[in-house]
């Protein structure tokens, strides 16, 4: 008999979901936690709530495609994928950070 192996890009996959379900799961949590937070409140505006779930959807889009076994860019190789997911998710982090961070001072004293 013949064991049917997965290929090494599927068997990667397999792996590191086991981290990615619950960072998925995490991330949808302070997202419904962030939309709670303007429902209820209404604090900061509806520009506080895109600056900060606008990022926040890509991230969990990023998740989403590897919890579902899908490389967002399937040409690229399984390591490559995980690089610029990496890269995007930092950036989107580091976006939503400082722009909750300097929210005041962009809207009101360096605009215009």
């Amino acid at each position: 008999m013949e064991k049917n192996e997965l290929p090494d890009g599927a068997n990667s996959l397999a792996g590191i979901r086991k981290f990615l379900i619950p960072c998925y799961l995490i991330a949808t949590i302070v997202y419904l936690a962030f939309s709670l937070h303007y429902f209820t409140t209404g604090l900061g505006g509806t520009m506080l709530l895109a600056v900060t779930l606008v990022p926040l959807a890509y991230v969990l889009w990023v998740l989403q495609s590897f919890v579902a076994g899908e490389l967002p860019y399937p040409r690229l190789g399984f390591k490559l994928n995980i690089a610029i997911a990496c890269a995007y998710i930092a950036m989107c982090i580091f976006s939503i950070i400082y722009m909750r961070v300097e929210f005041d001072a962009l809207i009101y004293d360096r605009a215009g």
